[in-house]
């Protein structure tokens, strides 16, 4: 199991479990600073916590992260059909019995991938 998925990222068993208290207005800051400055970066399991907001604060979050993967969907659609594109003319060649040039364009959109799920903490399929 990775390291990710044995984060303790929830807000409300903590609460229950522990019965400790986070500050969730630092919670809040830390969301609003990731809408102004994309470069911070929070664990998906974090925002997990969030799905079931129960406070304004916690709805407030909730709202900040729709945004947020709202508009990395909307920047990342460009750049997933033009590897998609690449693929579908790797494949064309290869079908054409280019299979020699058609097996660079096709490794890199592997490579490509699998670099992209790095970045976004996701496995690559």
């Amino acid at each position: 199991m990775c390291y990710s998925a044995l984060v303790w990222a929830s807000y409300h068993k903590y609460q229950r479990v522990f019965g400790g208290e986070l500050d969730i207005k630092e919670f809040l800051r830390l969301y609003e600073t990731r809408a102004e400055d994309r470069k911070v970066k929070i664990p998906k399991g974090v925002d997990l916590a969030f799905l079931d907001a129960k406070t304004p604060e916690e709805r407030r979050i909730k709202e900040c992260i729709d945004a947020y993967n709202a508009e990395t969907m909307a920047t990342s659609e460009p750049e997933l059909f033009k590897q998609v594109k690449r693929l579908a003319d790797a494949e064309r060649a290869s079908d054409q019995g280019n299979e020699k040039g058609a097996e660079r364009p096709a490794h890199r959109w592997q490579q490509d991938q699998a670099a992209q799920a790095l970045d976004c903490g996701c496995q690559a399929h």
